[in-house]
C-alpha cells in the first residue's frame, strides 16, 4: 500500500487544518492581457479544515474573502480599478446550487470546477474519476468538483467567521443515492471520489484510491492510504452504516452499548419505556468539525423524561 501523511495544522475552535492550493483557471490568466490588475496571483493557498462530517471539499464565499482582506482592497475592486482574482479560481460546472444545512444554518452552496493540489502531490485528482464528470470531462487539466459556499454557510460552517475563513476538506467517502430528495439535495461528486494516490515512481500514470485515513492530533499528522491503516494489534470499533435508516451520507458512526449523564447508565434497553416505539439503539458519528459532544434534540427530550422520573 501507498502511506502519505499531511501536516495538521491548529484551526478554529481547536479543529485542524491542511494546506490546499487552488490554481486559477485558464480564463483568469488570459486576462493579464485587460486593462484591469489582478490584486492576487494566479493561485490561492486555503487552510481547510478536515471535516469528517461532510463529504464535499468547499470554500468560502469569495465575497466574504474580500470583506476580510482589506478595506482598501475592496474599495479599489468596487471602483473597478483593482480585479479580485477570487472568482476567476472557480470555473462553471453543470451542477445546479444546493440548498444545504450546516450546524443550524441554511444556505447555498455554488458547486464549481477547479484545480487544486495539496503539499504532497501524490494526492491529486483522479483522471479516471472526472472523465465520468460531464463539465470535466476530456479537459487538459485535471479539475475536480468543489462547492463555494454562501456569506451564511461560510459564516457558520468555517469556523473563522469573517476574520479568517477556512475551506473545509469533507472525509465521507460516499452518499446515499437513495436518500429523501425531499429532505435532502441530490449529490454531488465527494472530495474522495474525485481524489486518487499515485506512485512517484510509476511512469505509467497508474492512480489508486484512497482506501482509509487516519487523524493523528498528538503527531499533527492527516495520513491517507491506499490500503488499511488499521492494524490488528490496536483495539477498534466496527463502524454501521446509518444509510439504511435514512441518512444522506455514510457517517462514520458507531454504535454506543451505554453511556452516563450525571451518574445515570443510559442503554437502549432502558430509553425504550420513553420513546413510544420499539427499541432503537444509541449511535455516535465522529465528527473532526466539531471539538465538543452534541446530541440530536430527539434523543435529549428523551434522556429529560428518564431524568425528570428518576428525580
Amino acid at each position: 500500500p501507498i502511506s502519505i501523511a499531511l501536516p495538521l495544522e491548529i484551526a478554529s475552535g481547536g479543529t485542524f487544518c491542511i494546506r490546499c492550493t487552488v490554481f486559477a483557471s485558464n480564463h483568469a490568466v488570459s486576462n493579464r492581457s485587460s486593462k484591469s490588475t489582478h490584486y492576487d496571483s494566479d493561485f490561492r493557498v486555503y487552510r481547510a479544515i478536515v471535516d469528517t462530517g461532510s463529504p464535499y471539499l468547499v470554500f468560502p464565499s469569495s465575497e466574504l474573502e474580500i470583506d476580510a482582506s482589506n478595506a482598501l482592497l475592496s474599495l479599489l475592486v468596487a471602483m473597478s480599478i483593482l480585479k479580485d482574482n477570487r472568482n476567476y479560481l472557480w470555473e462553471i460546472s453543470d451542477y445546479a446550487p444546493t440548498e444545504e444545512v450546516y450546524g443550524a444554518v441554511k444556505g447555498e452552496i455554488n458547486w464549481k470546477r477547479s484545480h487544486y493540489r495539496f503539499r504532497d502531490p501524490r494526492l491529486a485528482i483522479s483522471k479516471d474519476a472526472v472523465n465520468s464528470i460531464p463539465s470535466t470531462k476530456n479537459l487538459k487539466q485535471s479539475t475536480g468538483i468543489v462547492g463555494v459556499l454562501d456569506k451564511a454557510l461560510t459564516n457558520e460552517a468555517t469556523g473563522g467567521g469573517e476574520s479568517e475563513p477556512f475551506a473545509l476538506l469533507g472525509l465521507i467517502g460516499e452518499n446515499n443515492p437513495n436518500a429523501d430528495r425531499n429532505r435532502f439535495p441530490a449529490p454531488r461528486p465527494t472530495f474522495f471520489h474525485q481524489a486518487c494516490i499515485t506512485s512517484e515512481n510509476d511512469e505509467e500514470g497508474n492512480e489508486f484510491r484512497v482506501q482509509s485515513f487516519s487523524v493523528d492530533g498528538p503527531n499533527r499528522l492527516l495520513t491517507l492510504s491506499t490500503g488499511s491503516l488499521i492494524s490488528d494489534a490496536v483495539p477498534s470499533m466496527q463502524l454501521v452504516d446509518l444509510r439504511i435508516y435514512g441518512d444522506f451520507v455514510d457517517h462514520y458512526a458507531v454504535v454506543v452499548d451505554e453511556v452516563t449523564f450525571d451518574g445515570v447508565l443510559v442503554t437502549a434497553q432502558s430509553l425504550k419505556k420513553f420513546t413510544g416505539t420499539a427499541e432503537r439503539p444509541i449511535v455516535a458519528v465522529f465528527d473532526t468539525g466539531l471539538t465538543g459532544g452534541l446530541l440530536i434534540r430527539d434523543f435529549w427530550d428523551v434522556m429529560q423524561r428518564k431524568m425528570t422520573e428518576i428525580n
